[in-house]
């Protein structure tokens, strides 16, 4: 672990191969990977066990809204919320709204759809599934519409939840394939109602199906681990998404793994849910939470209002992503850089203090730095967090160490991806050493495979002559997910004949068992001169650089250096106007010589500190007024489609390129 302790992360196991590192297992589980969570194998069985130990603690909360200024939570207890579940499953069986189940490599699959954002029918609806043998396909925004039409062919569904906000964008569809019913959770006009009938789509409210299920209710399915429980669509680097298909054990042994992992979680718990329940990040981390009898609060729709949210629940977990702490970063240490006098001197002492303690022993609280200078800061997350977690991509050392000192709680770092069930590696809350991920979970094992192209091996050593293998991750055991449904062929390029997943990324197995990301193998690119480049190593370098929210690195191969699309803060880019002596609007000033000159002064300071060479270094940048996220660039991770950037960027990329070889 961190540095004066003998614990390890990671253990390894058996024989090595050549051109391989050992296989890593979970100290806690070097015999046997994890294969339950407390005896129960299914989503279903960790449900109904926490309704029998936990019948009355709040299970689910809804946001209720009185006036303009005032809203409150209303609450459904565990048994409350199986007995909502058990008629809406009933109902969905009555009204007979999956009337043709799809056999698929043996197994009988229950489709339904949802297509809305995080709410309380969301979970319902999933707890119903999982209830009756149902899998869940939820659609979200980021996938773009084209590949609406696409997932509804794709899996032959017959009805699709939907909410007001997702009607728009279903009216725009023009085949709806094997698609009969939509239930929505909100009111519709007639209007609505009527476009829907002309599209020949029957509309159910979800109170009438809810209705329906108490005319006879229905025993639960007979689940197994091994069944499907949902489908996740990635939106991938190209072409259509893939259905991703999870198992019920894929759930169960990610979250039996956090009690092996040292986290705990209580009944007390309030979690604030608002990342897409599409991502499985999300969806298994309240699996877990369901587990151990916490409180799941539903987000009231709207993220620019999320600190409203969370004074109202004060949550005691906080998830997010890399992107959205990396801004939390930037936000606090504008407020801080514009600290005068005494407040400026107070907070620097406070905080150096801290990252003093932080670095020396793992220590997050102080009694009287915590009091003094960083009360506001952790108000600001309702005053009860006390853990932090950030999943599905690597963060920089520097911002988890400030997180950490500012908001003082431990803060953990996850990794996983869409097919190992979203966490396969997750820090300590103890260890005072970031920008690492963390041990692998009990469900699975590891290992890293050599990379010649990229001069990465397993025998490679650190400064200090200690072995830290380095290669593309493999991972293999119980979070894999089952394939991509109907494409076998992707399936093989993702997992070998032994079982293993490859997946594209560079890791590092540091001495003490613990796995930093350190590249990505899937999108390098080679410039003209025969130099790979790996763009996410080249954009982390560049987000360091302060007043830049978002960068796109891109290289033709035909071409000797790299270009950049970058998205800057607007707040910085106005006021950093008034040094530059110029004026206009927040779009003029990205157009404007001078903004984009300084951007890349900046660029190339910083790719000198961060020791970027040459050909990593971009010559030229475009500076995007709009972030990638409004002009759908993003996937529902939040991570940057590239291929969709390519095609969005290209008059630019050419531009930047023109004239240059």
């Amino acid at each position: 672990m961190g540095q004066g302790s003998s614990k390890f992360y990671a253990v390894p196991v058996g024989e090595k191969k050549e051109g391989e590192s050992h296989v890593y297992r979970n100290p806690n589980n070097t015999d046997k990977l994890l294969d339950n969570f407390e005896g129960e194998t299914t989503v279903q069985g960790i449900f109904l066990r926490s309704c029998r130990k936990f019948p009355n603690n709040r299970c689910l909360g809804k946001q209720v809204v009185t006036g303009e200024n005032s809203r409150h939570y209303v609450y459904k207890t565990y048994i409350e919320v199986r007995d909502t579940a058990e008629l809406l499953g009933s109902g969905i069986k009555n009204l007979n709204l999956i009337p043709n189940p799809v056999v698929y490599d043996g197994q009988e699959l229950r489709m339904i759809g949802i297509f809305s954002k995080n709410r309380e029918e969301w979970l319902l609806l999933d707890i119903a599934n999982t209830l009756y043998g149902n899998t869940m396909i939820p659609l979200y925004d980021t996938l773009g519409l084209e590949s609406i039409p696409y997932i509804l062919e794709h899996t032959q569904m017959s009805t699709l939840f939907i909410s007001n906000s997702s009607v728009d964008t279903l009216l725009k569809v023009k085949d709806y394939h094997a698609l009969k019913n939509v239930v929505t959770f909100d009111e519709l006009s007639q209007e609505i109602v009527q476009k829907f009938g002309d599209k020949g789509l029957k509309v159910f409210n979800y109170e009438e199906v809810l209705n329906a299920g108490k005319q006879t209710k229905h025993a639960f399915a007979e689940v197994h681990g091994k069944d499907i429980f949902t489908f996740s669509y990635t939106s991938g680097t190209t072409g259509m998404p893939k259905g991703v298909m999870l198992r019920h054990q894929n759930f169960v042994t990610v979250a039996g793994g956090v009690v092996y992992q040292g986290i705990q979680l209580y009944p007390s718990d309030v979690y604030l849910s608002y990342l897409p329940l599409p991502h499985v990040l999300e969806r298994v981390v309240v699996t877990a939470l369901l587990g151990f009898g916490c409180t799941i609060c539903m987000y009231g729709g709207d993220v620019q209002k999320i600190n409203v949210d969370i004074q109202l629940v004060k949550p005691t977990i906080f998830v997010s992503v890399p992107r959205l702490y990396r801004r939390l970063y930037n936000a606090i240490k504008e407020k801080a850089d514009k600290l005068t006098g005494y407040q400026k001197t107070l907070f620097e002492k406070g905080l150096a203090s801290k990252m003093y303690y932080l670095q020396n022993g793992g220590h997050v609280q102080h009694r009287v730095w915590d009091n003094l200078v960083f009360k506001k800061t952790r108000e600001a997350f309702g005053g009860r967090v006390r853990l932090m977690l950030s999943g599905s991509a690597p963060m920089s050392p520097e911002v988890v160490d400030f997180l950490k000192c500012v908001v003082c709680v431990p803060f953990l770092e996850g990794y996983g991806q869409t097919e190992g069930c979203g966490g396969s590696f997750i820090s300590r809350a103890d260890d005072p050493i970031s920008g690492h991920v963390g041990g692998v979970f009990s469900n699975i094992e590891f290992k890293v495979v050599d990379v010649p192209q990229m001069n990465y091996y397993s025998t490679d050593k650190d400064e200090q002559g200690r072995l830290t293998p380095r290669g593309e991750i493999c991972i293999r055991g119980n979070g894999l997910f089952a394939g991509y449904y109907r494409e076998p062929e992707k399936t093989k390029e993702m997992i070998d004949a032994d079982g293993w997943m490859h997946s594209g990324d560079i890791g590092m197995i540091r001495p003490d068992g613990s796995l930093k990301i350190i590249d990505r193998v899937k999108n390098i690119f080679k410039l003209s001169q025969g130099e790979y480049i790996a763009p996410e190593k080249v954009e982390g370098v560049y987000l360091k650089v302060k007043g830049i929210a978002e960068v796109f690195v891109y290289g033709d191969s035909t071409k000797s250096f790299c270009v950049a699309v970058i998205v800057p803060e607007k707040q910085y880019v106005l006021e950093l106007a008034n040094t530059l002596t110029i004026s206009g609007t927040f779009e003029q000033l990205c157009a404007n010589d001078k903004v984009n000159k300084f951007f890349i002064d900046e660029m190339v300071k910083q790719g000198k500190i961060e020791k970027l060479n040459g050909m990593e270094n971009v010559k030229k940048i475009y500076i995007e007024p709009t972030s990638f996220i409004a002009h759908g660039l993003t996937s529902n991770t939040l991570k940057l489609m590239r291929h969709k950037a390519k095609e969005h960027f290209l008059k630019q990329i050419e531009a930047m390129y023109q004239g240059s070889e």
